[in-house]
């Protein structure tokens, strides 16, 4: 209720976390970034949170680099985060499409739109970390995930 952070710390014990987000990701290198209730953009630093520049409703991070949404489903990629480096990143690159919700994944993006429609981010690479287009994958989720997945080869 209060949009509390808590870090779990193993053995059944957790920490607090000074704070507040309606939305938090981690990522396989601990990487972590969030959104809160006023919809700024937030990443830890180990100690203390630091403001990113936008606006945001969902942040995911992972080796596809950090990925948002914003409240009109705007999709963005930060920019010098693709590998999951240490860091903010430079800017913000909107992204073609709409989607609700992201998730960034090993070498893929996956979202769902507001239809609840399922799609992932062709062709996304180290030299492309943007990829090339938005893929539509049969079926309908509210939200959707990923972690250490492959890209699919597209057949045609």
């Amino acid at each position: 209720k209060k949009h509390q952070i808590f870090k779990y710390l193993g053995n059944n014990k957790w920490k607090h976390i000074a704070g507040a987000l309606t939305n938090i990701d981690v990522s396989d290198r601990d990487h972590v970034w969030g959104v809160n209730k006023q919809m700024n953009i937030w990443r830890w630093q180990g100690a203390k949170w630091e403001k990113i520049d936008g606006a945001a409703i969902q942040v995911s991070v992972g080796m596809a680099g950090v990925w948002v949404v914003n409240k009109a489903n705007d999709i963005y990629h930060r920019l010098g985060t693709f590998g999951d480096k240490k860091g903010n990143g430079a800017k913000w690159a909107k992204i073609d499409g709409k989607l609700k919700w992201v998730a960034s994944g090993h070498g893929i993006i996956v979202g769902v739109n507001a239809a609840d429609l399922i799609y992932y981010r062709l062709g996304i690479n180290p030299k492309k970390p943007l990829g090339t287009k938005w893929v539509n994958v049969p079926g309908k989720l509210a939200r959707i995930d990923t972690h250490l997945t492959v890209a699919p080869t597209p057949t045609t």
